[in-house]
């Protein structure tokens, strides 16, 4: 009867610390991501800094959106192929890429947060500017 009693506690210590441990990891995941220090706009060496941030925050978006892409291609490749028949013709099993699909979303969050970082770099170029981007910024995004 006590040793019951002990495992129950045991079994509900376990189950609060893996809240807490599970809980902690999603604050965690929620907090903003530090962003790096910058000089200060009236240096001359703000729009070297501010370029090259920009330039690796635009490659992560495309690499990316091209590897969701790549993947995307291959779940729908593998769609066709997930049908399995006997020789008589009938089906008799479908099988699902459920680690493609869970790749997928990973990937898909990946790229939120590469734009993401990007986008606090032009909101952070436009407040040291008076809410326009400074002369030297590129015109590419439209």
């Amino acid at each position: 009867m006590v040793a019951l009693r002990s495992e129950r506690i045991l079994t509900l210590a376990w189950i609060c610390l893996a809240l807490v441990i599970g809980g902690c990891a999603y604050g965690d995941f929620l907090a903003a991501a530090p962003e790096e220090q910058f000089p200060d706009p009236s240096e001359p060496a703000y729009p070297i800094e501010i370029l090259r941030a920009r330039t690796e925050r635009t490659r992560a978006v495309e690499r990316w959106q091209s590897s969701l892409d790549a993947l995307s291609r291959m779940i729908e490749f593998r769609r066709g192929a997930r049908v399995s028949r006997n020789p008589s013709g009938k089906i008799v099993g479908i099988s699902e890429d459920t680690d493609l699909q869970r790749w997928r979303l990973e990937m898909e969050a990946e790229l939120l947060r590469a734009r993401g970082a990007l986008f606090r770099l032009e909101r952070k170029v436009k407040a040291d500017f008076q809410g326009e981007f400074p002369p030297w910024w590129p015109c590419d995004d439209g």
